[in-house]
């Protein structure tokens, strides 16, 4: 679905389409699919747009289907809100999204919560199914390695799931591998890599705008517009989806994104130019009018094939380079800077409480203050001031 799109539902016939929310969904067919993670919060979600269409006296079918899977507390909080008996629940395998070529996804955005915060490993089962399955696919991978508490429980899973399929013919693992080694990491291995600002272009677009599914949900023409509602938002402590109903989808296929993704910011600029002065020379290539006659049948084919490719390489060009402008329009801010020498001060030892603490009395972005405190934390092997900054924090 994800990487689809709504065509999958167009072509079986899904007449509409609308994000669950708190607010009324004025639903006009009686046929209602909800498609969820099992989230508490989204369970009673779906209760208030229950009740809601129930008292205005509508007459639906709902059916609620999880996305990998139904979990026993979700289905509780459906009891609870009395909306258990109205719906039908049923479960979407979701498994492992080809986000690249070379790049599987199972897009369980909420996992290091669950497993860190709330002591919930579901998503370890859904990890060590999806690579069962890739053995299934590609045969029994030789070689399995894991580093960090939780990739040894995903280990262990592995090889339990295996046993049972393989001593219950279930199975058959017997052809050649295709992988000779599978590496298991998990979140614990390396937490200063999350908390430190990237510099290379893909991961400040992630920073910045935020990537989903592998695309940006942001109107890119107008990203200078929209600068200070994003601001607005990392300042909420509360998450609000992007309702931008245009999307650029960042990936290999985009010859110009696949040779700029890894490049760090400051070395953008020169291969922009370098790629609007090759796009503009074949654009001048073209045969006009007055040259037409003197062009060779082959050469006017040759250019004809290159048309495509000329179209899409202006596009991608165009929007990159509206994406680059707004993210170079950050990064060479002073605020921006100061950020990113207080984290390398952090990182080589040194102390940077004078800088969080003017953070929070500026009421920075919480997130960007939170992340400061954890990298603190971390170098320092713990804050000696936690109460004072959870003071300030909180009458700030």
């Amino acid at each position: 679905m994800i990487t689809a799109g709504i065509q999958v539902f167009k072509s079986n016939d899904t007449k509409e389409f609308k994000e669950l929310g708190w607010e009324s969904l004025n639903l006009r067919h009686p046929n209602v699919l909800f498609f969820v993670r099992p989230r508490v919060e989204l369970m009673r979600q779906i209760a208030h747009q229950i009740h809601t269409e129930t008292d205005n006296g509508g007459d639906f079918d709902f059916a609620v289907y999880f996305v990998p899977t139904r979990t026993y507390v979700c289905t509780q909080v459906l009891k609870d809100e009395g909306v258990f008996s109205s719906v039908y629940l049923g479960e979407f395998h979701v498994d492992l999204i080809p986000l690249e070529d070379d790049v599987l996804s199972l897009e369980l955005d909420t996992s290091f919560v669950d497993c860190y915060i709330d002591g919930d490993n579901t998503a370890l089962h859904h990890v060590a199914r999806s690579i069962v399955k890739l053995q299934s696919m590609y045969g029994v991978i030789p070689h399995l390695k894991a580093k960090g508490k939780t990739a040894a429980t995903v280990l262990n899973m592995i090889l339990r799931m295996r046993e049972e399929r393989l001593s219950g013919g279930m199975m058959d693992f017997k052809h050649t591998s295709e992988i000779d080694t599978c590496v298991i990491l998990d979140r614990s291995v390396d937490y200063i890599s999350a908390l430190v600002t990237p510099l290379t272009y893909e991961a400040l677009i992630d920073e910045m705008l935020g990537i989903e599914n592998g695309a940006i949900y942001e109107d890119v023409k107008n990203l200078s517009e929209t600068r200070e509602a994003r601001r607005k938002q990392q300042s909420n402590t509360t998450t609000s989806k992007n309702n931008s109903k245009t999307f650029v989808r960042l990936n290999n296929n985009s010859s110009l994104y696949q040779e700029i993704r890894d490049v760090n910011i400051s070395s953008l600029g020169p291969i922009l130019q370098d790629k609007s002065r090759e796009i503009r020379d074949l654009y001048n290539s073209r045969p006009d009018a007055e040259n037409v006659k003197q062009k060779s049948v082959e050469a006017l084919r040759d250019f004809v094939k290159k048309i495509p490719t000329l179209k899409e390489g202006y596009e991608s060009l165009e929007t990159h380079t509206q994406i680059a402008e707004e993210i170079v329009c950050e990064t060479n801010s002073t605020s921006f800077r100061k950020l990113w020498q207080e984290e390398r001060r952090i990182l080589e030892g040194g102390n940077a409480q004078t800088y969080i603490e003017d953070a929070i009395a500026r009421q920075e972005p919480l997130v960007r203050v939170l992340r400061l405190l954890c990298l603190q934390s971390l170098i320092g092997s713990g804050l000696k001031n936690c109460e004072f900054f959870k003071t300030e924090l909180l009458q700030t």
